[in-house]
């Protein structure tokens, strides 16, 4: 674990951030201190011990600290202001998905850039989604591609029905049972 995520998960138990410190250093014995930028040898100790040979600065943490904070979007209805998701026009059927960052939401329209470019999205035309992990999209791709080597040619990944609920979930099963190594003799790189 990073120094940086240590501290995010372990000082709001302690109470914070130690006043009058500007620097986190972990030290090679994987004891951690805290330390003022006059350059004094000495700190505090605060009884937190991790990795080794990293530091973390007051702004450093303050901004890991807001991002842990922030709600995590689902990919239902408008992204949040601030969030940086994909977004792709409905109505065609050769859309791509395209980088968003939303930076204004009202009465149903997205605000923001597409690239470079200022961009308003309103929720009945364009459909968004958070970003996926290189592991979501490893599994989104061997999901479709087991949906369409089954016959299942009009699958695509991540479709709802009317009511909410995975259409075909059966091929997201067998991609996770083949994942798990549940399925004898098949195997997933």
């Amino acid at each position: 674990m990073k120094l940086i995520d240590l501290l995010v998960q372990e000082l709001p138990k302690r109470g914070g951030w130690p006043e009058g410190f500007q620097v986190i250093c972990s030290h090679g014995n994987g004891h951690i201190y805290a330390h003022s930028h006059s350059g004094k040898v000495s700190g505090r100790h605060l009884n937190i011990y991790g990795c080794q040979g990293q530091s973390v600065t007051l702004e450093q943490y303050e901004a890991a600290l807001a991002a842990a904070q922030q709600p995590v979007w689902d990919g239902e209805g408008l992204p949040p202001v601030g969030c940086e998701c994909e977004a792709k026009y409905r109505d065609a059927t050769n859309a791509e998905w395209f980088f968003f960052r939303c930076v204004g939401v009202d009465c149903g329209v997205a605000f923001g850039w597409a690239g470079k470019d200022a961009v308003t999205l309103d929720k009945g035309r364009y459909e968004f989604r958070p970003f996926r992990s290189e592991a979501d999209n490893k599994r989104a791709i061997g999901v479709t591609a087991l949906a369409k080597a089954g016959g299942n040619v009009d699958f695509e990944y991540g479709r709802k029905t009317i009511d909410g609920e995975l259409s075909s979930p059966g091929w997201y099963e067998l991609y996770d049972k083949i994942a798990a190594g549940e399925v004898a003799g098949i195997r997933i790189e």
